[in-house]
């Protein structure tokens, strides 16, 4: 023990350091729970209606017009005309035309073409392949065979070719009147 008058005195009782309070971790879980699960039902919500504008303005059939529900008659000589429809408008030649030259019969040894100005070339073409040519006005193919080995196909269709002829020349002209026949 001190004695009275001794100036050293004990030291205050140390107080404890206020303690913040935090949410307990099971009620932090379930807020972000709830969090989680608004924005799930969030993300559904948008979906179903990005959904039902997409059917709105893509896949929505056109309804009848409102009004009579039973089309008015029409008169026999709209019917007829109808019937005559105009034929289609020929087909219209693009800048380059394209032909393919293939060898179907077996295959095509030293066959020449020659496109538009350019020299007269020789190709070799194996079974079953073919070769694109781009003339802008002529294209004239010098073949050697006498048998029906080379097909052509000009513009999407084939182009006879006579089994006789070793030189096939084809221009503009004459891919516009083969055209116009195939048209009609």
């Amino acid at each position: 023990r001190r004695a009275p008058g001794s100036m050293s005195a004990s030291p205050p009782a140390a107080r404890p350091a206020p303690v913040r309070r935090t949410p307990s971790s099971r009620r932090q879980r379930e807020d972000e729970a709830g969090a989680l699960a608004l924005r799930l039902v969030a993300g559904a919500a948008l979906i179903v209606i990005l959904g039902a504008l997409i059917y709105f303005f893509l896949v929505r059939v056109e309804t009848e017009p409102e009004g009579s529900s039973t089309p008015a008659p029409v008169p026999a000589d709209t019917v007829a005309a109808a019937a005559e429809a105009p034929p289609p408008p020929p087909p219209v030649l693009p800048d380059t035309m394209t032909v393919y030259l293939v060898a179907a019969g077996g295959p095509l040894e030293g066959i020449r073409v020659k496109v538009d100005a350019d020299v007269r070339r020789p190709y070799w073409i194996e079974p079953g392949d073919s070769l694109r040519f781009r003339p802008a006005q002529r294209i004239a193919i010098w073949n050697r065979y006498r048998t029906p080995r080379l097909r052509i196909n000009l513009e999407g269709y084939a182009y006879p070719v006579p089994p006789g002829d070793t030189l096939i020349v084809i221009d503009r002209a004459t891919v516009q009147a083969f055209l116009n026949d195939r048209v009609r």
